[in-house]
C-alpha cells in the first residue's frame, strides 16, 4: 500500500482538474492505496523568499502559513500527484508557491519517490500544455522523483466540460495501476 498525496492546485471547487484528480483518487483507492487530498486553496502558502532560513534550520521555514500542513502530510508519504488547471501555460499560481516552498526540503528530505501530473486546459495539449508538462519534468528530475504519468485534458475550458470525458477513465486508470 502507497500513501499518496494529491495536491490540487484549482482555486475553483469541483472543476474540471479537481474531477480529474478525484478520478486518479477513486482508481488508486480501488487498488488499496491511502490518499489524502489537499486543496491547496484550504491551506494558503505565501511564496519563498529564497531567504534559506531552511537551510539552517532543518528544513523549518521561517512563514508560518498553510505549509506547515501540507508539509506534515508529504513527510508520511511517498508519492505525490500535482492536479492542476493550466493558467497561462503553467500551474496555477496557488500551486506553483506550494512547489517553490518544497525548496525547504533539501534540508529535511521527503520521503516521496515518486509523482504524477494531472492537468486540465482550455487548449490545445501541445501548444497549451507543453510548458507545464516541461515544467513538471524539471521539478521531479531536480527532485529525484520516477514519474509515474501524465494526464492533460485539453479542450476544457469551462467548468463540466470535462464531464463525460474518456480521460477521467485514464486518471483513474493510472490510480489503479499503482504499485
Amino acid at each position: 500500500m502507497r500513501k499518496i498525496v494529491v495536491l490540487s492546485g484549482s482555486p475553483r471547487r469541483n472543476g474540471n482538474s479537481e474531477k480529474l484528480a478525484d478520478a486518479f483518487i477513486r482508481g488508486a483507492e480501488s487498488a488499496g492505496h491511502q490518499v489524502k487530498k489537499m486543496s491547496v486553496i484550504d491551506y494558503p502558502v505565501k511564496g519563498c523568499l529564497g531567504c534559506d532560513y531552511c537551510m539552517r534550520n532543518n528544513g523549518e521555514c521561517i512563514q508560518k502559513d498553510g505549509m506547515q500542513a501540507i508539509f506534515e502530510e508529504l513527510y508520511q508519504a511517498d508519492m505525490v500527484v500535482f492536479a492542476t488547471p493550466v493558467y497561462y501555460w503553467n500551474m496555477t499560481s496557488q500551486l506553483k508557491a506550494v512547489v517553490d516552498r518544497l525548496y525547504a526540503s533539501i534540508a529535511k528530505p521527503l520521503p516521496i519517490t515518486s509523482s504524477a501530473l494531472l492537468a486540465s486546459l482550455g487548449g490545445n495539449v501541445q501548444e497549451d500544455g507543453k510548458l507545464t508538462v516541461d515544467n513538471y519534468n524539471i521539478i521531479t528530475n531536480y527532485m529525484k522523483l520516477k514519474d509515474e504519468g501524465v494526464i492533460i485534458a485539453d479542450k476544457v475550458m469551462n467548468k463540466n466540460e470535462i464531464d463525460g470525458n474518456p480521460i477521467l477513465e485514464e486518471a483513474e486508470m493510472l490510480g489503479r495501476s499503482l504499485k
